[in-house]
């Protein structure tokens, strides 16, 4: 009940607030919000598959006056997720610590990155509510600490200032190794590259040949994955990976066109609008970096239709899709004659429907194992909290599998 309370709550406040523009009430609801999502995160019971495991890892940890370098040699976690875990091991060994300030940094750093890129925030936040909350949240615990980095060193990267860039990336890094992306994101603003992530009608014929690319690497993701990978870690990650059912969840028909309606029509109608394309419409300009980042989420997007594993960069990216998307809803429309139209909120949620149902549908209610017996919602739902703890016997039954691949 408590995810649908926050879902028709984010429902209301964009109509009272993206759509009509209210002002009374925005920045209490915004803040309270924002608190809503770090306690729900911060007091869940045995909710996240990873999580379970931090917590067991987190049991064993020393605290601060025993770290020792062994500590850091000999794990595959990063730097700063193991100094932030063992400075709460020091106050307390219970684990719902860590949850509550993993929450807070991820969450208010979404929140202020949000507030800071579009007007329509609850817009945004719903989409982030929907993609990327119970993820971020409840299982990736690490590498959303690396996320938040990222997000962090936005505005470094538009205004090109590139030694704090830099020195977000090595926070990012220190968090988790994905960030290491990071490191060549720049190149992408230089001529010639910045050609390629320059929204257009060549951007179709890119995506169409990433697609293609992906379902030749598909074929050879261990020895692809093992190619690229940088520390023994990420290899053998991958390894288990590729062995697992859920490798090949998104590699059916209606995966791949849940895959690109959401992530490449939608990106796609909203940069037609917003970037004038089409004639008839009012232009509004997109910054150049913007659509550099917006097409690395589409881009990472399509990537993901033949390599699943790729998906987890979608958690950097996928942010610029969702600030793109709050800037396109409840824009005005330019007719032949000039008359700017407005479209009412009915038309907006048939525009937006299919885009929160596949999201759904897909994130949720897809298949864990393949008998189809344990779905992925059994992972959050229902929603159990510490201060009242309780096991639910599909859950349990899906930790139990999942631990089978690790």
């Amino acid at each position: 009940m408590i995810y649908l309370t926050i879902f028709l709550a984010l429902l209301i406040f964009i109509y009272r607030y993206d759509y009509c523009g209210c002002s009374k009430g925005r920045t209490f609801w915004y803040v309270a919000t924002l608190l809503m999502l770090i306690v729900v995160a911060g007091l869940r019971y045995r909710i996240g598959i990873d999580s379970i495991r931090y917590e067991e890892y987190y049991k064993n940890l020393h605290t601060l006056g025993e770290l020792n370098t062994s500590d850091f040699l000999n794990t595959r976690f990063a730097p700063i997720y193991i100094i932030i875990t063992s400075a709460c091991r020091t106050i307390t060994s219970d684990f719902t610590l860590v949850q509550f300030v993993v929450s807070a940094i991820v969450n208010c750093t979404i929140f202020w990155f949000i507030k800071s890129n579009t007007r329509h925030v609850f817009f945004a936040i719903f989409l982030y509510y929907i993609f990327l909350y119970l993820n971020l949240n409840t299982e990736v615990l690490r590498e959303a600490l690396a996320v938040s980095a990222f997000l962090i060193s936005w505005p470094f990267y538009r205004k090109g200032q590139w030694v704090w860039y830099y020195v977000m990336a090595i926070v990012a890094f220190f968090c988790h190794v994905s960030a290491l992306m990071m490191f060549v994101l720049p190149v992408l603003s230089l001529p010639g590259v910045r050609w390629l992530f320059t929204f257009g009608k060549r951007t179709i014929v890119i995506c169409l040949v990433l697609a293609a690319v992906s379902f030749y690497v598909r074929y050879f993701l261990f020895d692809f994955v093992q190619m690229i990978a940088f520390t023994e870690n990420m290899a053998e990650r991958a390894e288990v990976y590729s062995k697992s059912d859920l490798s090949s969840s998104s590699l059916n028909i209606f995966g791949v066109l849940s895959t690109v309606i959401r992530y490449f029509i939608y990106p796609f109608l909203a940069l037609c609008f917003l970037v004038g394309w089409k004639r008839g419409r009012q232009p509004q300009v997109i910054p150049e970096k913007q659509q550099v980042m917006t097409l690395c989420a589409v881009y990472v997007a399509i990537l993901t239709i033949g390599i699943a594993i790729f998906t987890r960069y979608g958690n950097y990216f996928f942010f610029f899709i969702f600030i793109l998307l709050a800037d396109w809803i409840f824009s005005d429309f330019k007719a032949k004659n000039g008359r700017r139209i407005r479209l009412k909120p009915f038309y907006w949620v048939l525009i937006f429907v299919p885009l929160v149902s596949m999201q759904i549908y897909a994130a949720y209610f897809s298949k864990v194992n393949k008998s189809g017996s344990l779905k992925i919602y059994m992972m959050y739902y229902p929603y159990y909290h510490r201060l009242d703890p309780k096991e639910d016997p599909s859950r349990e039954n899906i930790i139990r599998y999942s631990r089978h691949f690790s």
